[in-house]
């Protein structure tokens, strides 16, 4: 019986990126995100709250749009320093 090595407890992607890469097509890697104009507005408000120090409330967001969400608020933070 084999032991379980590192290899098989880690995805291969993760150990070898280079190696996941190869196997996309550049246009999965070049792909450009589109802001939507709600998600880009609960930033706002998260942000402006936070500096207000008022209560900050995370809205409610799909996962596929909390990346949108998420870096909106790091340039607004950014931003503002």
């Amino acid at each position: 019986m084999k032991k379980a090595g590192i290899s098989l407890l880690i995805p291969s992607r993760i150990l070898c990126p280079q190696k996941a890469k190869s196997g996309l097509k550049k246009s999965m890697w070049r792909k450009t995100m589109t802001f939507d104009d709600k998600i880009v507005a609960y930033a706002k408000e998260f942000v402006n709250n936070l500096q207000a120090n008022k209560p900050a409330r995370v809205p409610a967001i799909s996962f596929e749009h909390w990346q949108q969400f998420m870096t909106t608020v790091y340039s607004s933070l950014a931003d503002s320093q």
